[in-house]
């Protein structure tokens, strides 16, 4: 899959997408209700930080990419953040669980980007091929800080966790 698309950059605006996400994230044991939201609705009159990574329970991202925003939350809630969205090319199903797993509650939003439309869009998107890593069109690990739908700031990792992290969103906040 070729990026098309030139990289989003501060100033640019989200583009509009369709993308899903669970009604019930802190019910254990109960199946994923998909729900769709637009990127208009999500972005509207708030601050977000949108997390996106290339697979849900995958090392990186389970081990330290998320869990440090659920650690730095609060902090990032200090500095203005209405909204912490987890996004990749996962069912709305995975998100939902990983999401469970990870006990995010109601407090970050797991959002699944089936088609790899935002991503695509974000000029995130990239695709795995051969080797244990055959998971086709995946969403570039990276963060994004957008108020009212204009980005201010984008880190991307093309390798490891170090742009995109938690500390480097407060950074820049």
């Amino acid at each position: 899959m070729s990026n098309a698309q030139a990289q989003i950059q501060p100033g640019d605006k989200i583009p509009e997408a369709t993308l899903f996400y669970s009604n019930n994230p802190e019910e254990e044991g109960v199946c994923a209700i998909p729900q769709k939201i637009s990127t208009t609705e999500l972005f509207k009159n708030k601050n977000v930080v949108l997390v996106s990574v290339p697979a849900a329970f995958s090392p990186t991202c389970q081990g330290s990419h998320i869990p440090g925003f659920i650690e730095k939350l609060a902090d990032l809630k200090a500095k203005g953040v209405d909204t912490v969205a987890v996004l990749a090319a996962d069912t709305v199903f995975a998100m939902d669980a990983w999401g469970k797993h990870l006990k995010v509650g109601k407090d970050i939003i797991m959002l699944s980007d089936p088609y790899v439309e935002l991503s695509k869009k974000l000029g995130l998107a990239f695709e795995t091929r051969g080797g244990a890593l055959e998971m086709g069109p995946r969403t570039r690990r990276s963060a994004i800080i957008a108020n009212d739908g204009t980005v201010k700031w984008v880190g991307v990792d093309l390798k490891g966790l170090e742009n995109s992290t938690a500390e480097a969103v407060l950074a820049h906040l």
